[in-house]
C-alpha cells in the first residue's frame, strides 16, 4: 500500500505521510483520532476511508452517533464504493449467543462474554452479571447444549431465548428472584427493540474483507438508550471471532469506530482485544473520538498513529503522555498550549517517537 498523505507539516510545508504497513516505521497500522467537536476529526476519518479504499482496502464502519450518515458525507466519499446498512431499522442477523470456533469452552465462554459486554454497557452489578451469565447457561441447557463438546454442534439458542428465560424466572420466583428483576429492568430495553434477529441484515465479514474497496457504514444512530453501544460491542465481538477463524493475515480490512468515547474500552473489550491483537490477523483499527480519558492505557499505546485536534487538557494527563514519547515538543505545559489553540484543520500528529504539526490535506485535493 502506497503511503497516504495526512497533509503538510505546518512550519516547513513539507508532506506528512501514513503508512500503515510499513512495518519499519509503524509496530501496528492502528489510528486515534480525537479533538473536540467541529474542529476536523470527522472529516479526517472520512479523508482515511477514501484514501484507504481508492488503494483497494475495505473499511467498516460503526457508527454510533449519526457522523457517517449519507447526509453528512463528503460528495467525494458518497461516490466511493459505499454501502449504508440501517441495522437501528432492519436489525443484524447475528447472534451474540453463537459458540465461535476460539470457545474452547463452549457455551461457559459465551455466558461470560455476554454477561460481561451488558455488565459493560448498562453498568449492572456483580449480582446482576452473575445472574445474566447462569440465565444464558440456562437457556443453552434448554436447547440441549451442554459442557459435552458434543452438543456444541447443535443450533444454538437465540437472544429471543434468553428473555423467554429470564421472563421465566421472573414468573417462577415472584418477588423473592429480585436480582432478576433489577436486572430485567436494567436491560429490557435491548428486548424491545430486538436488533439481533434471523430476518435481519446479513453479516458477512469474509465479502466485506475481500470487496477490495468497498466502505461498509453500520448505522447505530437510530437506536435508543445504550443500544448503539451494546450494537457495536456484539458487532465488534464477531468481527474479532471472525479474524480469529481466519488465522493470521495481511492486513486487509480496516474497522473504523465513530464516537468510540461512547463505548467503554476497557481490557476487556473487544476492540481492546483488536487494538492489541488485530495487526496479527489483518485488522486496521481507527478510533475516532471526543474524549481521549475514556481509553484505557493498553488501548492508546496500541494505536500507533495518533492524531489530536483541538482538545483541552485541564489535568494534563494526555499532554505528559504526548510529551513523554515526542522530545522535540518540549514540556507538557508547552504540548497543551499547543493542542488547546490548534486552529480548524490543524492537528498534532504523532507516529513513533515523532510529533509534527500538521494543516490536513483537504478531500478535494486528493488526487
Amino acid at each position: 500500500m502506497l503511503a497516504i498523505t495526512l497533509g503538510t507539516e505546518v512550519s516547513k510545508g513539507t508532506a506528512v505521510s501514513w503508512n500503515p504497513e510499513a512495518e519499519h516505521e509503524t509496530p501496528n497500522p492502528h489510528v486515534l483520532i480525537t479533538g473536540e467537536s467541529g474542529f476536523g476529526k470527522t472529516y479526517l476519518a472520512q479523508c482515511l476511508l477514501w484514501e484507504l479504499s481508492k488503494r483497494g482496502m475495505s473499511s467498516v464502519v460503526v457508527d454510533i452517533g449519526r457522523g457517517f450518515a449519507r447526509s453528512e458525507l463528503h460528495p467525494r466519499l458518497r461516490a466511493a464504493r459505499l454501502r449504508h446498512l440501517d441495522a437501528s431499522k432492519y436489525g443484524l442477523n447475528l447472534n451474540p449467543l453463537c459458540i465461535r470456533q476460539s470457545d474452547s469452552n463452549g457455551p461457559l465462554n459465551v455466558a461470560v462474554r455476554v454477561s460481561d459486554t451488558f455488565a459493560r454497557v448498562y453498568r449492572i452489578g456483580i449480582q446482576q452479571k452473575a445472574a445474566l451469565r447462569d440465565a444464558i447457561l440456562l437457556t443453552f441447557e434448554r436447547a440441549g447444549i451442554t459442557a459435552d463438546p458434543l452438543t456444541w454442534r447443535r443450533s444454538g439458542p437465540s437472544m429471543a431465548d434468553l428473555r423467554r428465560t429470564l421472563e421465566d424466572l421472573l414468573e417462577a420466583n415472584g418477588s423473592s428472584g429480585r436480582v432478576v428483576q433489577s436486572l430485567y429492568a436494567h436491560i429490557s430495553e435491548f428486548f424491545l427493540f430486538d436488533v439481533f434477529r434471523p430476518a435481519g441484515i446479513a453479516v458477512d465479514w469474509k465479502s466485506i474483507s475481500s470487496s477490495m474497496g468497498e466502505i461498509v457504514i453500520f448505522e447505530l444512530g437510530g437506536l435508543e438508550g445504550r443500544l448503539p453501544q451494546l450494537t457495536a460491542e456484539f458487532l465488534s465481538w464477531d468481527l474479532f471471532a471472525f479474524v480469529l477463524a481466519q488465522g493470521p493475515h495481511r492486513l486487509h480490512i480496516y474497522c473504523l469506530v465513530d464516537e468510540a468515547h461512547q463505548l467503554r474500552i476497557t481490557d476487556a473489550s473487544p476492540v481492546e482485544r483488536l487494538a492489541r491483537e488485530g495487526r496479527k490477523f489483518g485488522v486496521g483499527l481507527v478510533l475516532a473520538s471526543q474524549m481521549f480519558k475514556d481509553f484505557s492505557e493498553a488501548v492508546y499505546s496500541n494505536l500507533h498513529t495518533k492524531i489530536f485536534f483541538q482538545t483541552s487538557d485541564p489535568n494534563r494527563r494526555l499532554s505528559r503522555l504526548i510529551a513523554a514519547k515526542a522530545s522535540n515538543l518540549g514540556s507538557a505545559e508547552a504540548v497543551n498550549n499547543l493542542i488547546s489553540q490548534l486552529p480548524k484543520t490543524e492537528a498534532l500528529t504523532l507516529i513513533g517517537n515523532v510529533a509534527r504539526r500538521v494543516k490536513i490535506a483537504p478531500l478535494e485535493a486528493r488526487g
